[in-house]
């Protein structure tokens, strides 16, 4: 993930100065102007999930005193709900249907408290926007200009949030995602207006979600060797994970309700990326343009309306940006609680294909041919 540039993938910009439009990130209630916090956009749908949300709201402290006792509920194992001793007796077949059943039983409660977790993990994302003053990014729609909701101050995303070397590792990550000199801080740059393919800013979202992640988990990592080894030698966090190299550590987060937590978020505000990508694969093989004139390609099929695009200011892509990374630390963070506390499903193998990376059979991201 470190050395991967989301957003030139097939991207396509153009800039338009705005010299009368304001600076993206200014002081600002973490809501706007009269407008109350609320959770993210995604839509809880558990039972637990609903009644920590609506806590959540009503009483924040409330919702941090329920989290252990939910959590630590949802690691219990599912009570047979077919009676041993009155299994029938009526030979093979009978016993294969109570088999069958309680299988059946036992996947939907599983699936349930998958469900429940991931809810749970979400809002402890959102609790944690909440404490630094933060409203998270609204659904966007395709086909016109961004808005995002209400401003909000820079530094509820980074310097509230971030250590300085996941900061530094941050910054670094953004300059190779972000294309055409789009991340520098300069307000001249930032008051500019930009078009690009919906997938590729939603993709650039989802996979910043997953390298703040990773970013948490390689510090976290981190800390402990140089704890027990002062005299190894320092690295910097960026040349660690790159030390690690490719695979499950940086493709995939720990447990499988972590990652459906983050595609909730990226589907709430992008919808859905894999379909997206459908339509970009399809409208560049109609083209079938060389390497070299991608870009034009994309620019065509946007102007024809065969791939979505927004129009969005300079200042909101790197807040996008900014919020992503930033949603990855705090899930990690809520993960680590989880793991303590319940039992996920810890996971197997990458889903990047999620959000629309060509992956193989085991899931693994491959190059695009």
């Amino acid at each position: 993930l470190a050395s991967r540039s989301f957003v030139q993938c097939y991207a396509s910009f153009a800039s338009t100065p705005r010299s009368r439009l304001r600076r993206g990130f200014s002081a600002c209630a973490a809501g706007g102007p009269g407008r109350p916090w609320e959770p993210g956009p995604a839509k809880v749908e558990s039972l637990p999930g609903q009644k920590a949300r609506q806590l959540l709201l009503e009483n924040p402290m409330l919702f941090e005193d329920s989290l252990d006792s939910e959590l630590e509920a949802l690691s219990c194992e599912p009570e047979e709900q077919v009676d041993k001793d009155n299994q029938p007796e009526a030979g093979d077949e009978g016993l294969d249907a109570a088999a069958s059943l309680r299988k059946r039983i036992e996947e939907v409660r599983a699936s349930e408290r998958g469900r429940a977790m991931s809810d749970l993990l979400y809002l402890m994302v959102c609790d944690g926007f909440r404490r630094v003053g933060y409203q998270l990014a609204r659904p966007l729609q395709a086909g016109g200009r961004a808005d995002l909701g209400g401003r909000a101050e820079e530094e509820t995303l980074t310097t509230k949030l971030h250590s300085e070397e996941v900061l530094a590792a941050v910054e670094e990550h953004m300059a190779q995602s972000m294309p055409g000199g789009m991340a520098a801080a300069s307000s001249s740059v930032l008051q500019q207006m930009v078009q690009l393919p919906f997938f590729n800013i939603g993709q650039a979202y989802a996979l910043t979600v997953q390298y703040g992640y990773v970013l948490k988990r390689a510090e976290s990592r981190l800390q402990l060797e140089r704890s027990l080894l002062p005299d190894g030698g320092v690295k910097s966090l960026s040349s660690y994970i790159k030390g690690i190299g490719p695979g499950i550590f940086q493709d995939a987060m720990v447990s499988v309700e972590a990652h459906i937590a983050s595609k909730m978020q990226v589907d709430a505000v992008f919808g859905d990326l894999q379909v997206l990508r459908g339509h970009l694969v399809n409208a560049l093989a109609k083209r079938k343009p060389s390497r070299s004139g991608t870009s034009a390609a994309v620019q065509d099929a946007v102007n024809s309306g065969e791939v979505a695009a927004i129009y969005i200011l300079v200042a909101d892509v790197r807040r996008l940006l900014l919020e992503a990374a930033a949603f990855g630390t705090l899930l990690w963070q809520a993960e680590d609680k989880a793991l303590e506390l319940s039992s996920p499903t810890l996971t197997k193998q990458s889903r990047l294909s999620d959000f629309g990376v060509q992956a193989d059979s085991d899931g693994n991201p491959v190059l695009p041919e």
